[in-house]
């Protein structure tokens, strides 16, 4: 296994032994029939250049991938920033969390949102894009008609997302690729 690190166009990649110790996945796909976030802890090996990368961006998402030997992915989120870089005798282990990209849709509407006899996905979409998040395919939304749907300027999209899916009967999580699925 190996953790790949990015910001923009800048990567590290560093591999890690797997074992109960160094990498621990937490999925949690709902909590009381909302959204809940999966999370990952890592630690690897102490590395320089990381821990300088890892500073250098830490006031943005720094994308995290846990990847197998042959690239697919097992994980993908952003570092969290709550991460503490120890020093003693020698160079400590890097212990990361990561967690997934749904604080990413924490955001505020930047408009008014008003749509009229739609689908459930066609809004679910809208709200991704006005979160400037990836649109998704949601078939199982598609039968569901909207007659008016309408949000107010600085609405939280995520918690409007929980609320609306919730009265469907669905929540909302991220694959291990980090995209959105209901």
């Amino acid at each position: 296994m190996y953790l790949k690190l990015s910001y923009g166009t800048t990567e590290y990649t560093t591999e890690f032994i797997t074992s109960n110790s160094s990498y621990k996945l937490e999925e949690i796909y709902y909590n009381d029939l909302a959204h809940a976030d999966n999370s990952c802890s890592v630690k690897i090996p102490f590395n320089v250049d990381i821990q300088n990368f890892i500073n250098a961006y830490s006031d943005n998402s720094i994308l995290a991938q846990i990847k197998n030997t042959d690239g697919t992915n097992i994980f993908t989120g952003y570092v969290r920033k709550n991460y503490d870089f120890s020093k003693a005798q020698k160079n400590q282990a890097l212990s990361l969390e990561l967690v997934s990209p749904s604080f990413l849709l924490d955001v505020d509407t930047t408009k008014d949102v008003t749509l009229e006899n739609t689908s459930l996905d066609s809004v679910v979409n809208a709200l991704l894009t006005d979160a400037k998040f990836s649109t998704a395919t949601l078939t199982s939304l598609s039968s569901y008609t909207i007659s008016i749907f309408t949000l107010d300027e600085g609405s939280n999209v995520k918690t409007t997302l929980d609320n609306l899916l919730q009265q469907y009967g669905f929540t909302f999580d991220f694959d291990k690729d980090g995209n959105f699925y209901v």
